[in-house]
């Protein structure tokens, strides 16, 4: 009785706390590739939802269940950012409970709270979750799913899958872990009988697949991979890229302080005794990690789109679970606080790790790019200030996004895509470090050749906009 209750007062406090954390972040903007879904949100919601399929600049070929989500809450509350963190917040609320909920099968309660913590402390589940970002949805409905698997609740079950295929293709690739976890928790019965059963379980996802494509390719001619990207992100790269976007899937999975869960995590792989030995029961929280990290993965090192920590998020609560599973197996409660103290500690400062321009860092699933939205606004502000028309400045993702993306106002920022035109056809050029796609030569020219009109600081990310000397005014 009092295990069951000191379970209940630490999943409302971990509730609360999340909640509590995602309040705090109100003011921040939509990021990275937030204004994608946002900018489709506002499409559908000026056009009063008169088509559900996507203007081509938006349409990837998936349901954009998230954009309707987002456009049908400002329908209702009215159309601003404030509403968008509110009808964000159930996403939050119902990540916690069924992170806690997936916890409790593999973890005691005296190690509840190690769990709980390290899930606050991952830099990529606390920013994405401020950031409004549809992969935390993903993370949702694939614990949802697995909770309500291990639960034999069917019903609930087939649900959770029919939500995954309408979020986005990765969240459709955790569909056949799925398939495999539940024929393997069905053993007890014949191979008939899993086949015959998981089939009527699957089959509303599967339906709804079918029947979207189908129309959507009646509406546009295409399905799956659209023609304005065939050739860039969503194209199959060429074979020597293969390594390297393996090792850059590896970075993502190990990087911001991951890299010591997933030491613990493998530690009885490695070191596998008697007294380290786990039922099957246990043990299933790795292969259920594994498992969903197999089928994503795969897919993603025959295709020249960058890897994102993003994609990834879905599996960070099953590790921590892991982590803290074997902690419990493998050290004393007060050895193991220690390490989770440590842990932490790393966790926190992965929001702070910074790599040479030329590999990117993770801005969007880290808490240094929180300065972002209010330093952009100051930019865009000096920009005008000195009399400088936006028409003129050229730059890179993300800060070439319009600004009615990112605080959901009548703002206007839209600048030249870098991507479009060359260095020497611009008069400015505003560069910042946030963006991972300026080139180390295009750094090196603007530090080198261009004139830096002003610049502006704030925490880790530098804006600064630079004058092409061979375009005076």
């Amino acid at each position: 009785m009092q295990k069951a209750l000191n379970n209940r007062v630490l999943q409302w406090v971990f509730v609360v706390s999340a909640i509590v954390i995602t309040i705090s972040g109100f003011q921040l903007p939509f990021f990275w590739d937030g204004p994608y879904f946002s900018g489709l949100a506002i499409h559908y919601f000026d056009t009063n939802f008169t088509s559900i399929i996507p203007p081509e600049e938006y349409d990837t070929g998936q349901f954009p269940l998230f954009s309707l989500y987002l456009g049908l809450a400002w329908s209702v509350f009215g159309k601003s950012l404030l509403v968008s963190h509110l009808a964000f917040l159930p996403v939050i609320i119902g990540l916690a409970i069924e992170f806690f909920r997936f916890a409790r099968r593999f973890v005691y309660y005296t190690y509840l709270p190690f769990a709980v913590v390290l899930f606050l402390a991952d830099p990529a589940i606390i920013t994405q979750s401020l950031y409004m970002s549809y992969d935390v949805v993903e993370a949702w409905f694939f614990l949802f799913s697995l909770n309500r698997l291990l639960e034999k609740k069917v019903f609930s079950f087939s649900f959770g899958l029919l939500i995954l295929s309408m979020i986005s293709t990765r969240s459709v690739l955790l569909l056949p872990p799925l398939f495999i976890i539940y024929l393997y928790r069905r053993s007890d019965v014949s191979v008939a009988k899993r086949i015959r059963e998981s089939l009527m379980l699957f089959a509303p996802a599967a339906l709804f697949l079918s029947l979207w494509n189908i129309f959507h390719y009646n509406e546009t001619g295409w399905f799956l991979v659209s023609p304005l990207r065939s050739k860039t992100h969503e194209s199959l790269g060429s074979a020597a890229m293969i390594p390297r976007q393996a090792i850059y899937i590896l970075w993502k999975l190990a990087d911001s302080g991951r890299v010591f869960l997933w030491l613990i995590a493998l530690v009885p792989f490695f070191f596998y005794s008697r007294r380290t030995r786990m039922t099957r029961r246990k043990q299933g929280v790795g292969g259920i990690l594994m498992l969903s990290l197999f089928f994503t993965a795969i897919p993603m090192i025959f295709l020249k789109n960058p890897i994102a920590h993003r994609y990834f998020l879905f599996s960070f609560p099953i590790l921590i679970i892991l982590v803290v599973r074997n902690l419990q197996y493998l050290t004393r409660f007060r050895y193991s606080r220690l390490i989770v103290f440590i842990l932490v500690f790393v966790l926190i400062s992965g929001n702070f790790w910074m790599y040479p321009q030329r590999f990117g860092n993770a801005w969007d699933t880290s808490l240094k790019s929180f300065p972002y939205g209010k330093l952009y606004q100051k930019t865009i502000a000096d920009i005008h200030d000195n009399q400088i028309s936006l028409k003129e400045v050229a730059s890179e993702f993300p800060l070439i996004i319009n600004s009615n993306k990112l605080f959901i106002d009548e703002g206007n920022s839209c600048m030249i895509d870098l991507d479009d035109t060359t260095m020497s056809k611009v008069p400015y050029i505003l560069y910042s470090n946030v963006s991972n796609s300026f080139s180390p030569d295009e750094i090196r020219i603007l530090n080198s050749n261009w004139q830096p009109v002003f610049s502006n600081k704030d925490g880790m990310i530098v804006m600064t906009l630079f004058r092409n000397p061979d375009k005076r005014n």
